[in-house]
């Protein structure tokens, strides 16, 4: 099956300016494991990211290994490109209506993944999880993500490129694929077709894979996964780039840069809150205090 940009209720238009994300958005995440975002990154800024995967590439030591290449601290080595779709203004009030507004960057990085073989086309790279930080689901449960993961790919996502592979619905099952199937094509399946500059949000328990790229060129990924903010970072933030972003954020009264920078000066008063309250009501009264916090700062 092939899922492509506008699929009524996982795709939705980023509106910047709204002040929650949207209602569908939140229910098809919560029920499916995902959404696509499309059109979240300019045309132009792609080409910049394009172009910084091949500057960085050209000059340093690389994570991976023959079937793929990891740049890692992307925002620290190029916050021009990474800091405004990692923060994007849209995307961090969804992640907050799915995780609370405990939302941090855990890492940034532009992966590339080089073309094999056309005899390998449809080739399934291998069914997984990211980053689940000792949480797997509970069949049937719909629990908090830990982590959320963004993936933006930087051309599009065609059968011969190979389009990212989602199971949706997955996160509710542990044993949704067994070790026999990591490299099989499974039932149920979603192919995603998406154009340069969509996002996609994965739920951290959703398996997915990638799927081989025959197309003769590059497919190259910008990806940012976010964690809770009391839960360790895998980038560095101490960097020059980072702590100019850090000392912005702080002058301006803006928790939710600091948060995602990975500086929470409200969360052990919002942990100890007494739980008395439903979260998402709770959350929704923690967020417009950072609203409130940020326009008396300006």
């Amino acid at each position: 099956m092939t899922g492509k940009a506008l699929n009524p209720g996982h795709d939705f238009k980023a509106d910047p300016s709204a002040n929650e994300g949207p209602d569908d958005g939140v229910k098809c995440f919560e029920s499916d494991g995902y959404v696509v975002v499309p059109s979240l990154v300019r045309r132009q800024v792609v080409e910049r990211m394009r172009r910084a995967f091949y500057d960085l590439r050209s000059t340093e030591a690389l994570a991976g290994s023959r079937s793929s290449i990891w740049i890692q601290n992307v925002l620290e080595k190029r916050a021009d490109v990474a800091w405004l779709t990692a923060s994007h203004p849209f995307v961090v009030r969804l992640l907050e209506r799915l995780m609370g507004p405990f939302v941090q960057i855990e890492s940034v990085v532009l992966a590339g993944f080089p073309p094999v073989p056309e005899d390998q086309a449809g080739a399934v790279s291998a069914w997984h999880r990211d980053r689940l930080f000792g949480l797997l689901p509970q069949d049937g449960v719909y629990c908090r993500p830990n982590v959320i993961v963004s993936m933006t790919y930087l051309q599009e996502q065609t059968r011969s490129v190979g389009p990212l592979r989602i199971l949706p619905g997955s996160h509710l099952l542990v044993g949704a694929i067994g070790p026999e199937g990591k490299h099989q094509p499974a039932p149920g399946e979603v192919l995603l077709t998406t154009q340069p500059g969509d996002c996609i949000l994965l739920h951290g328990n959703l398996l997915h894979s990638g799927t081989s790229n025959v197309s003769g060129d590059d497919r190259v990924m910008f990806g940012v996964t976010y964690n809770l903010t009391w839960m360790r970072q895998e980038d560095a933030f101490d960097g020059e780039a980072c702590q100019s972003l850090m000392s912005s954020a702080r002058e301006r009264g803006d928790h939710r840069h600091m948060r995602l920078l990975g500086e929470d000066r409200k969360l052990s008063r919002r942990l100890n809150s007494g739980a008395v309250v439903p979260g998402a009501a709770e959350w929704a009264a923690w967020c417009a205090e950072d609203d409130a916090d940020l326009l008396g700062a300006t």
